[in-house]
């Protein structure tokens, strides 16, 4: 059910476009292909497909197997300078704990080519690998590291291992990292979804030259809570992420770090039900210029979600 409802958000433009049932994570694979995971399908431990730009129809890549050779994605697939795509996987592999995924070029078949193991380099990881300006990808784990609440690794294309960056420890720099990096004056910017003074998540920035955390914001409920996606960057230079709870309504936040690290404002406040979505999953996609593009699971016209439009200059 097509559902289009227009909303005058004061600062921001907020258009309501879609309810939706199915969230998804999609990397262009060649200009005309898109590829991303599904978490279920495929023979019980997810799959990943591919749509047509500008098409309709979806058709499988190829089906996750399972134990030893991962599980169950939540993370796009990122293209490597060797032309080949590295996503992760949450579970399966050696410890059941987690992995990285290595997908041939012509998407034939994929191999898992680092299994996490709990203390020594992280365990679950949700979020898509960034290619940082070294050539390494860094990412999070949820869980696993010394404290159990998390890592930051760093990862070579190809490689079959991975080295720990940062353990994170709960309180000071927040804990259950899910969501991936981005870059911005040769530090990325990242999320915890939980941990920190009011156990609500935390915004950081990461020197990956000199392996250092540095925080920029304690989540509370006034700026939102449990961040769990990827920042994006405006044509601007600012960084945008969603908080998937709390905010002036409850309903979860958009929230926003001015470009080389500066200022912190709350652009868009969630406010559910029929006339605007919930508790936003997934990062926002840039469009255009001013323009991105997110989803919620929650609210909306039938209550399964929405698909919304962000406008970052009114």
């Amino acid at each position: 059910m097509l559902f289009y409802k227009q909303l005058d958000m004061k600062k921001n433009y907020f258009t309501l476009l879609l309810s939706f049932l199915i969230l998804a994570k999609l990397s262009f694979s060649q200009q005309t292909v898109m590829i991303g995971p599904t978490i279920y399908g495929g023979i019980g431990y997810g799959a990943m497909i591919q749509i047509p730009t500008g098409g309709t129809t979806v058709s499988p890549i190829m089906n996750l197997n399972g134990g030893a050779n991962g599980s169950f994605s939540y993370a796009k697939p990122v293209k490597a300078p060797n032309g080949k795509f590295y996503s992760t996987v949450s579970t399966g592999g050696a410890s059941s704990l987690g992995g990285i995924i290595e997908i041939n070029s012509d998407l034939s078949s994929y191999t898992l080519k680092v299994s996490f193991t709990g203390t020594v380099n992280g365990a679950n990881p949700y979020g898509e690998l960034f290619l940082a300006g070294n050539g390494k990808f860094y990412g999070t784990t949820k869980n696993g590291g010394a404290n159990n609440f998390g890592t930051i690794f760093s990862y070579v294309p190809g490689g079959t291992s991975v080295v720990k960056e940062h353990d994170f420890n709960g309180t000071g720099d927040g804990s259950g990292p899910m969501g991936g990096f981005i870059e911005q004056g040769g530090k990325l910017y990242g999320t915890a979804s939980a941990g920190a003074t009011f156990s609500m998540g935390y915004i950081y920035e990461f020197n990956y030259v000199t392996s250092t955390l540095n925080p920029i914001h304690t989540l509370q409920p006034t700026s939102g809570s449990s961040a769990r996606s990827s920042f994006v960057i405006a044509q601007n230079g600012d960084m945008y992420t969603t908080c998937r709870t709390d905010g002036a309504n409850g309903f979860g936040t958009i929230f926003r770090i001015a470009s080389g690290g500066g200022s912190i404002s709350i652009p868009h406040n969630f406010v559910g039900g029929t006339s605007g979505g919930a508790n936003p999953e997934g990062p926002l996609t840039p469009y255009s210029a001013n323009i991105m593009y997110g989803m919620t699971p929650d609210g909306g016209a039938n209550g399964f979600g929405c698909i919304y439009e962000f406008n970052t200059s009114t």
